[in-house]
């Protein structure tokens, strides 16, 4: 059976290169991809347009690694640091595909408890790094209690659209 050339394509091959290309790291160091329950991000080609869905990503110290040699350290307890990590992630993931920050069209962010005004214009004065164009994107917060890494404060997922003519993209939306 043939799929039409229109058809939505899940590209699985780039999430493969992307988990190898950011080193996901066990104890003896290797990367093994096929061994990991998610991608650091999922790739959805529909004619010239790839959606690019990427997981959340908390603010861990790059080439640092715990106690058991597998996981990054978390930054100190300070929520601006970890957003700017956790967006820099974000930002790796876009460069390896060959795209920007200003491709993502949607961010959630899950804070732990309590969300105070300073932990929000902390949160929004990092973000103000990664999104100071004209195109900002949509956006959730939410506030919870508790994430999987204990030591985590934030976690950010996005999803964007990368077209294959750097002259096309989405535009913002006006009201």
């Amino acid at each position: 059976m043939s799929v039409p050339a229109e058809a939505p394509q899940v590209v699985r091959e780039e999430s493969v290169r992307i988990q190898e290309a950011h080193g996901f790291r066990f104890a003896d160091g290797a990367v093994c991809a096929d061994s990991l329950t998610y991608a650091p991000a999922s790739v959805v080609r529909v004619g010239n347009a790839r959606f690019v869905f990427i997981s959340g990503h908390t603010g861990t110290a790059p080439q640092s690694l715990d106690r058991d040699g597998q996981t990054e350290l978390t930054l100190a307890d300070e929520i601006f640091r970890q957003s700017a990590a956790a967006l820099a992630k974000i930002e790796s993931v876009l460069h390896s595909l060959h795209g920007t920050m200003e491709d993502i069209v949607r961010v959630r962010v899950y804070v732990r408890a309590p969300l105070t005004k300073e932990v929000f214009e902390a949160i929004h004065d990092s973000r103000r790094a990664f999104f100071g164009g004209a195109r900002k994107p949509a956006s959730t917060l939410v506030r919870i209690d508790a994430l999987v890494r204990p030591d985590a404060l934030i976690e950010i997922d996005a999803d964007a659209v990368i077209t294959d003519r750097p002259d096309v993209r989405p535009e913002p939306h006006r009201t």
